[in-house]
């Protein structure tokens, strides 16, 4: 009897075993799923408006250095865009409207590129071809993480005192940017 208690006990132990691999592969996938879910899920969670804006140093593509807290006093437009995406480019004729609407002493549009293949030169000539005379940059200071952008064109627009009052992903219409201006103004 006592040969058969150990063969018993194997046999419970190899189950356990067999149950155990079975199911490590299963949970393991599960793990791998929720953190996958969260990396994916949590930035839709992360609203912005209401927050103090983070502060960026860039160089426009003219060579003037752009601090964003050296403009806090008037309100700011951050146009967050790529020179090739289609609604970027027709966005650009309500930022115009909203620019030649308030006199600079109010309101800064800065249009930034967070596409590391946008050079000065094509920045340049997006603006010539489709901007105004305000300010363009490249996206040399992690913008693009510290305002969550996941989509382009976003338009960030920031109170003179420096919070964010507004956040929208995809174009902006002329009356959505001059209602959330007017307010602000």
């Amino acid at each position: 009897m006592d040969e058969k208690e150990p063969d018993k006990e194997n046999l419970k132990a190899n189950k356990v075993k067999q149950f155990l691999k079975g199911n490590i592969i299963i949970i393991v996938v599960i793990i791998l799923i929720i953190v996958l879910a969260y990396i994916l899920i949590r930035p839709f969670f992360i609203d912005l408006v209401g927050e103090k804006a983070p502060n960026f140093n860039l160089k426009s593509i003219d060579g003037e250095e752009i601090k964003l807290s050296d403009n806090f006093g008037k309100v700011i437009i951050l146009d967050i865009m790529t020179t090739t995406c289609p609604p970027c480019i027709s966005e650009m004729e309500h930022l115009k409207g909203v620019y030649n609407r308030y006199p600079s002493e109010e309101l800064v549009i800065m249009t930034i590129s967070i596409d590391n293949s946008d050079s000065n030169e094509d920045l340049s000539t997006f603006r010539e071809k489709y901007g105004d005379n305000w300010t363009f940059a490249r996206d040399t200071d992690d913008v693009e993480n510290k305002y969550n952008v996941r989509y382009t064109p976003t338009i960030v627009i920031i109170d003179r005192e420096g919070i964010i009052r507004h956040y929208h992903e995809g174009e902006t219409s002329f009356q959505t940017l001059s209602k959330e201006v007017e307010r602000l103004i």
